[in-house]
């Protein structure tokens, strides 16, 4: 049970925007507590898996391009901070066909017979623009937002886990919040909920309207004994007419990740995690048959996960005001994983009330 304590801001939901908002928090030497449903040990929902992209295989605005380059230099920070790996530089490919671009700024186009030595496990069509970037990284995930919930609490952050939160304002204590956790009462100046898929229905109506639920499903291999794959292969990204569809070895090449980047919408987040559907898997399996035929005999290992992703209908970050001192941030999940220390930072400052300044989220 939990002492009843003030706290300047109450961050309900610590997958990776959760947590990167309480350290960001916490370092600016706010009294920050952050409540999770799940228990210490996991990580759930858009930020539960192994690895995310740090770049953008797809085309992104300038405004986007510029703040990967920050996120990036921030999770250098955070990496430094934990003093444990948690980037693998591992380059990356881009091919894309059926009108299809690449991204505008990637660092390098090669040609195909200097990819075909560098990836000869995956299929490259003529006509296709082919981009490299030897640069590209991946963050390792589950660690990365296990790392941030650590920092912040050794900056005087408090921690709930296994907890739920229900939210009522407090007459008379001066605009505060009062928050159950757990059977047990807490006071809050500001609440954030970060809760990713679960906000619709955390928030209700008001917010359903303004986001879509995203199924998502990973597939992984074996592919240890794939030798034309070696340890330090850089991931694939194939874009295609009607599909984004990726290949990143992990683990020094012992597995592969694989599949396309979302399924479609759902219309909710039970409906998005439900087991992979037989007519679903067929057609991860045919693509990576198609681009990547040296694994597709491996059907036997693959083992699957399904998600649930969150996006505000035109893409863009959001940070909504839903009473007084009570905000839904929304950080798109997956593709905006990259950008969580930069996201807390913006936050923190709208908290902050610093002056306007070029920011990636929307404020409502």
């Amino acid at each position: 049970m939990y002492t009843l304590d003030s706290y300047d801001v109450a961050v309900v939901g610590l997958g990776v925007i959760g947590s990167a908002c309480l350290l960001e928090l916490a370092r600016r030497g706010w009294r920050v507590i952050g409540i999770e449903q799940s228990a210490a040990s996991r990580v759930v929902g858009s930020s539960a898996g192994d690895v995310r992209m740090l770049e953008s295989p797809t085309p992104v605005s300038a405004a986007r391009a510029a703040a990967e380059k920050v996120s990036r230099v921030l999770w250098g920070r955070l990496e430094r901070e934990a003093g444990k790996s948690l980037i693998q530089q591992t380059g990356s490919v881009t091919l894309s066909s059926g009108g299809r671009r690449c991204p505008a700024d990637a660092a390098s186009s090669s040609g195909a017979e200097e990819l075909a030595r560098l990836i000869p496990w995956a299929r490259i069509e003529e006509g296709m623009e082919i981009v490299h970037d030897p640069h590209a990284s991946l963050v390792r995930a589950e660690p990365a937002v296990h790392a941030m919930r650590r920092l912040g609490s050794r900056r005087g952050a408090k921690l709930c886990f296994d907890s739920t939160a229900s939210l009522r304002r407090s007459p008379g204590v001066g605009g505060q919040y009062a928050l159950e956790v757990g059977g047990s009462r807490l006071s809050a100046g500001t609440v954030l909920l970060c809760l990713g898929p679960w906000m619709a229905a955390a928030a209700g109506d008001e917010l359903r309207d303004g986001l879509r639920i995203e199924r998502v499903a990973t597939h992984s291999l074996s592919t240890a004994s794939v030798t034309s794959m070696p340890g330090d292969s850089p991931y694939v990204c194939w874009l295609g007419a009607g599909y984004e569809f990726a290949v990143i070895p992990v683990a020094e090449g012992a597995r592969s990740r694989f599949g396309r980047f979302g399924l479609g919408p759902a219309e909710s987040v039970s409906m998005a995690m439900r087991p992979i559907a037989p007519a679903e898997l067929d057609v991860d399996l045919a693509l990576l048959s198609r681009w990547a035929p040296d694994l597709a005999g491996i059907r036997q290992e693959i083992k699957t996960v399904t998600s649930a992703y969150t996006h505000t209908l035109n893409g863009e970050f959001r940070l909504r005001r839903l009473a007084s001192r009570v905000h839904a941030l929304t950080a798109c999940s997956g593709r905006g994983f990259k950008f969580a220390p930069l996201l807390a930072q913006e936050v923190a400052d709208i908290l902050e009330d610093c002056p306007d300044a070029p920011r990636l989220v929307e404020t409502q």
